[in-house]
């Protein structure tokens, strides 16, 4: 039997720091949401501006919002990570505190999820003052393959998935929780949902996306197209090391609680999951080394079970074999 979708009730995850300029018209786009079974929890992280008053204005006049408030500044990843843990619902949206949502991002969202642990859409960029910049996210990141976004090997490349725009069951906090800071929140639920459950695009962008400056993420967007070309060894580098950093993280969702996605009826791939946790091992094993021969390979072999992705070819798997000592030896010679 089908879950009654259109009563399930949905938790909306709001972190705010001194976002009293458009705190107010992301509040309007949320709490008018087509869908109604809503828990709003607005997480402040010590702001020194009109936030709070803000939020707590829209929280006398809707008993569904909820308000946490840090005297202290935590960061986003503890504040986030703290209003998650305590959300109700049995599915989850993460909100950022200056866009605006499609009135029916909700309900248009989780009449598609079906049986994926998430679901994840586009958005529209647009200015400080709320104008069209021409561009979605995933255009100004140059997504040509939406076809395989939501496979794991791609994720596992290039993050194509917006926290603002996801909405996922409340059994991949079992495994996200905590977040870590060596990767950003939205990447991290990216990866734990294409191992746990699975994740569905939804193509039509339910999210107006503002680029101001201050974000935290997709900041980048907003920089000139000759800036982003700019690269030298030290970022190729850095480039390799966050793709190992993301392998490790599997090593930590191996240990957590798969039980919790499983009984929620979402199947776990444990073979890609095995698979990423040996090529972590032997990464950590060999980052001092020259080249690794073994890591390599590795490498090569995950790239073959998934075909569909054609950068994970000898030539690539080689250069991120390559250890520390390469990148020292071939730094000296002036490389």
């Amino acid at each position: 039997m089908k879950p009654d979708i259109e009563n399930m009730l949905v938790t909306v995850v709001i972190t705010t720091y001194n976002g009293e300029k458009y705190l107010a018209e992301q509040l309007d786009s949320i709490v008018e949401q087509t869908h109604k079974n809503l828990e709003i929890i607005i997480s402040d992280d010590a702001s020194s501006d009109n936030t709070l008053a803000i939020a707590q204005r829209y929280a006398v006049n809707d008993s569904r919002i909820t308000i946490v408030h840090h005297e202290k500044n935590v960061g986003l990843h503890a504040n986030l990570g703290g209003a998650l843990s305590s959300a109700r619902g049995t599915y989850i949206a993460i909100s950022d505190q200056d866009d605006i949502w499609q009135r029916d991002k909700i309900e248009k969202q989780m009449a598609v999820i079906d049986d994926k642990i998430a679901v994840f859409t586009d958005s529209v960029l647009i200015d400080s003052v709320g104008v069209p910049l021409g561009l979605t996210v995933l255009q100004s990141i140059r997504l040509k393959d939406r076809g395989n976004c939501t496979r794991l090997l791609n994720l596992l490349y290039k993050n194509v998935v917006s926290g603002h725009a996801m909405l996922f069951h409340r059994s991949l906090l079992a495994v996200a929780l905590p977040f870590s800071d060596e990767l950003i929140f939205d990447h991290h639920l990216a990866l734990c949902a294409a191992i746990c459950g699975g994740l569905v695009f939804y193509p039509e962008p339910l999210v107006n996306h503002r680029i101001h400056g201050m974000n935290h993420t997709n900041a980048g967007l907003a920089l000139a197209k000759d800036e982003r070309k700019k690269t030298d060894r030290s970022q190729r580098l850095a480039r390799r090391e966050k793709l190992l950093r993301k392998v490790r993280i599997f090593k930590k969702l191996q240990r957590a609680n798969l039980s919790a996605v499983k009984a929620a009826g979402f199947p776990v791939d444990e073979q890609s999951l095995q698979d990423l946790v040996a090529i972590a091992e032997t990464a950590d094993r060999s980052v001092h080394q020259f080249f690794s021969v073994s890591l390599m390979w590795q490498l090569y072999e995950f790239g073959k079970k998934h075909p569909y992705y054609k950068k994970f070819n000898l030539k690539h798997c080689f250069r991120l074999a390559k250890g520390e000592a390469w990148y020292a030896f071939f730094g000296k010679l002036g490389f």
